[in-house]
C-alpha cells in the first residue's frame, strides 16, 4: 500500500505542464497567488514622515556607552523616543540619527551647527 502511494505521488510530480503551443516552458505568473483587491476604496496608506522640529537635542555624552539627552530624556543606540528609534550617535560631530518609520533624522547639538568637523 506504501508503495503504490509513493508511485502516485512519483507519477503527479512528473507531469510536466504544456502550453497551448506545445511547449513544455510556462509562466511561472501562473503559479504565484493572485493578489486580492482591497473592498475599502477610501483606504489610505498613512504619512510616515516625522517633524524633526519635534527633537530638541541638547546633550551627548561619550564614554563607554555613547548616550544622548533629547527632549530632556537621556537615550541611547536602540532606545525608543515617540516613534523613532535612536540608531547612531557621534559625540565628536556632535550629531545624534534617529530612524523615523524608515526615515533619518540627524539632530545637531547647537554649538556644532554651522562648523565643519
Amino acid at each position: 500500500m506504501k508503495i503504490s502511494k509513493l508511485l502516485n505521488l512519483c507519477a503527479v510530480l512528473l507531469v510536466i505542464p504544456f502550453s497551448a503551443s506545445g511547449d513544455i516552458f510556462f509562466s511561472l505568473d501562473k503559479l504565484k497567488p493572485k493578489k486580492e483587491k482591497s473592498s475599502n476604496s477610501n483606504f489610505q496608506v498613512p504619512e510616515t514622515k516625522v517633524d524633526p522640529s519635534k527633537f530638541k537635542l541638547t546633550g551627548i555624552v561619550d564614554g563607554r556607552v555613547k548616550m544622548a539627552i533629547i527632549n530632556g530624556k537621556l537615550v541611547k543606540i536602540s532606545d525608543k523616543i515617540d516613534s523613532c528609534v535612536v540608531r547612531k550617535i557621534q559625540p565628536k560631530k556632535g550629531v545624534v540619527t534617529l530612524d523615523c518609520n524608515g526615515y533619518d533624522i540627524n539632530l545637531m547639538l547647537n554649538e556644532f551647527k554651522g562648523s565643519r568637523h
